[in-house]
């Protein structure tokens, strides 16, 4: 992914309607970088506020699941644009602000057993829309609003360039059309970058198997 050019406004990854996002392979912090379909980089996701408990809890496996995890979504200038906060002893929630502390939803693991399923509720509870997993083994979602209509995916083939493109294990693709209202598309944006808080971080700590973020 080529890094977005030093001139010029910032690109703000939440305001592109296809969102590449790369895991950077880290011991302890998660991160990430976003892109465009052109592979210019928009932005990045980055943990914040991590202390010492937390990092041997990624390390020994298994005591990251029960500990506060904090995301900072930020802009190709390294702006925070978003934050997704997993608070203590919260097992399958993480709530999603904006930078100056403004709420914009909540994010609910729903417990069922099977394929991995998630509520996007607004500031005061309401539901706007939720999501379900394709399968077991790979991160695919499918995102509908209140009503059960199609809205928005999370892929790891897409053909927005007049070919199909695979991404690896760890790479994905969100398609969130700007036509969606907020806060649930940023709930959409932040549900999805949160998998590895919310899912993935069950067995093994942090290098855990894929098939956890999917499993309840």
């Amino acid at each position: 992914m080529s890094t977005q050019p030093q001139y010029g406004a910032p690109r703000n990854p939440l305001a592109e309607p296809v969102i590449f996002v790369k895991q950077q392979i880290r011991l302890v912090n998660l991160e990430y970088d976003l892109g465009d379909p052109q592979g210019v980089r928009t932005g990045s996701v980055a943990q914040v506020g991590q202390n010492a408990l937390t990092a041997i809890g990624k390390i020994v496996g298994g005591l990251d699941r029960i500990l506060q995890t904090t995301l900072e979504v930020r802009d190709s200038n390294g702006q925070p644009v978003l934050r997704i906060d997993k608070p203590l002893m919260e097992w399958n929630n993480a709530n999603v602000t904006l930078p100056d502390g403004s709420p914009v939803g909540q994010i609910r693991k729903q417990f069922r057993i099977g394929l991995a399923r998630f509520d996007l509720h607004d500031p005061s509870g309401n539901r706007l829309g939720g999501a379900e997993a394709k399968n077991l083994i790979a991160r695919e979602f499918n995102f509908h609003d209140a009503n059960g209509t199609g809205i928005a995916r999370v892929t790891k083939k897409w053909s927005g360039v007049g070919r199909e493109l695979f991404t690896t294990s760890d790479n994905y693709v969100i398609e969130a059309p700007l036509t969606i209202p907020n806060p649930l598309r940023l709930l959409v944006i932040a549900s999805t970058l949160s998998i590895d808080i919310l899912m993935k971080q069950k067995r093994g700590g942090m290098l855990g198997g894929v098939g956890d973020m999917f499993n309840g």
